[in-house]
């Protein structure tokens, strides 16, 4: 008899239900799309319903990919980070989940910034306010809506939500519950004077256990809908990006991984929650693995350059209109072309993660009139290449030296950007087709809370995803070092 373990990921865009055997194998894949609701001053929400009915149905529709031979041992969770829902005293929701796209908090993160409000949430939390991030959001519920502020019982991550749906029981993990803002990094309890700030009681926020344990058992209610076996164990699982690291081997101090989507984020391992040992711009959450953390920044919106690029310089440049010919004649250029220009640079068009003041808008610095398409487009990649770069070198100050690099997402998927990243960084970059991290990550955790293995160590000898590494061409290093010097003068003199 096969077990499998049933491994749901909430994203933000998509809800899929993965079966995965105890010995890391893809038995099966159901997903569906959720949408999101945007509305005027920044307002980003999903509807929890719809989000609910999502779930269920990839539960239900899982089991048809369950052969006579196989059983299911367990559910398991990893779901979007730094969205909150707020419930009245039955769980019921008294709004639509607020996601971490939401920008209705920003004059007051603005606010704090000036106050020194941020400062200290962040010497606490690990974590410097954000527009989206819970601990805004609710702040922005008692000022603007005290009468959803009032009706609100509980503050609960996208987790805790649904394990009370699939349990009875509201519960989170570390890896949630510090995106909330609310936890004292070093302990992982919720801290009251955080609390004090944005006018709740750390009663209002769910119990937070290991990534490993068991939330509890499904409902009937649940196994009537889904067609799932009464006694079935849900265990915590975490947050998305935390839960593939697991899987990716992203255990040491030397190594990290960049989450390549719209948005860029940069993420290294420490085994200390010491915000002060990490670069003032990074926030620190926990891993999924007890005494463990992880150092992220969000570097910039570069998953949305390579649009931007084939608008610009490629659109007429094809002999086919369609999007994918596009790209492959871009590429085929950049590969062609060796030429590299050591003073053209692009400067990002949000401004740097590593100036404060830049004004918005970016552009070419260095460019003459025999530059030619691909000689920007190589610029424009290169550029998320320094930001990456300074993010390291800002880890290597604080004693944490990257040597290995994951890149997961869209832009891992390019056959020149990873180069570009290696090159630049000086660093093996490696890369995975696999597009189920996360929920191959919490299956491990699922494995890890039946005891089908007694260490992570031993899990991961059977949970391995194939990978291919892009080493970096080494006679670019001095090169890309006096380019990068040159990048990171412009950026300082723009930051005023």
């Amino acid at each position: 008899m096969e077990d499998l373990i049933l491994s749901v990921d909430v994203g933000t865009t998509v809800i899929k239900c993965v079966l995965i055997n105890t010995v890391g194998e893809e038995r099966g894949v159901v997903e569906y799309h959720c949408g999101q609701i945007s509305k005027p001053n920044g307002i980003v929400e999903q509807d929890n319903e719809e989000m609910w009915k999502l779930v269920i149905a990839t539960l239900r529709d899982s089991r048809e990919h369950v052969t006579a031979d196989q059983r299911i041992r367990g559910i398991v969770l990893s779901t979007q980070g730094g969205s909150v829902i707020p419930v009245d005293e039955n769980y019921m929701p008294t709004n639509h989940m607020v996601t971490w796209l939401d920008s209705r908090a920003l004059l007051i993160v603005q606010e704090w910034s000036k106050d020194g409000t941020s400062q200290r949430v962040r010497q606490i939390s690990g974590w410097s306010p954000q527009p989206g991030l819970p601990f805004s959001v609710i702040a922005w519920f008692q000022r603007n809506d005290p009468k959803t502020f009032k009706k609100t019982r509980y503050w609960l991550p996208v987790n805790a939500f649904l394990n009370y749906r699939l349990t009875g029981q509201s519960s989170t993990n570390p890896s949630m519950a510090a995106e909330m803002l609310l936890t004292d990094i070093r302990t992982c309890e919720w801290n009251q004077e955080l609390c004090d700030i944005i006018g709740i009681t750390t009663d209002q926020l769910p119990p937070v256990f290991a990534s490993t344990a068991v939330v509890g058992e499904l409902t009937e209610q649940v196994c009537q809908q889904t067609g799932l076996p009464q006694g079935l164990p849900v265990f915590q699982g975490g947050q998305d990006h935390s839960a593939e690291a697991l899987v990716l081997g992203v255990l040491g101090s030397d190594q990290g991984f960049l989450a390549c989507g719209t948005a860029w984020v940069i993420n290294a391992v420490t085994h200390h929650g010491n915000v002060e040992q990490i670069p003032p711009q990074m926030d620190l959450n926990f891993h999924v693995i007890p005494d463990l953390w992880i150092a992220s920044q969000f570097l910039g919106g570069f998953g949305a350059y390579p649009e931007w690029m084939q608008k610009q310089f490629w659109e007429n440049q094809a002999t086919s209109s369609k999007r994918e010919n596009r790209f492959a004649v871009m590429n085929q250029a950049l590969s062609e072309n060796k030429q590299l220009d050591p003073s053209l640079l692009f400067l990002p068009l949000n401004g740097s993660a590593f100036a404060r003041n830049v004004p918005p808008g970016g552009g070419f610095t260095g460019l003459r009139l025999d530059h030619k398409a691909v000689d920007m487009t190589r610029a424009v990649l290169e550029t998320s290449a320094f930001e990456v770069r300074w993010a390291l070198e800002s880890l290597k100050k604080e004693g944490t030296q990257i040597q290995q690099l994951w890149m997961i997402g869209g832009a891992a998927r390019s056959p020149i950007w990873p180069q570009i990243i290696a090159d630049v960084n000086g660093v093996t970059v490696s890369l995975t087709t696999y597009s189920h991290g996360p929920a191959m990550g919490a299956a491990m955790l699922a494995c890890l809370g039946l005891g089908v293995y007694q260490t992570v160590e031993e899990c991961a000898q059977f949970f391995k995803i194939q990978k291919k590494e892009v080493h970096p061409d080494l006679n670019l290093g001095e090169f890309y070092q006096a380019k990068f010097e040159k990048y990171q003068k412009a950026i300082q003199e723009l930051d005023w």
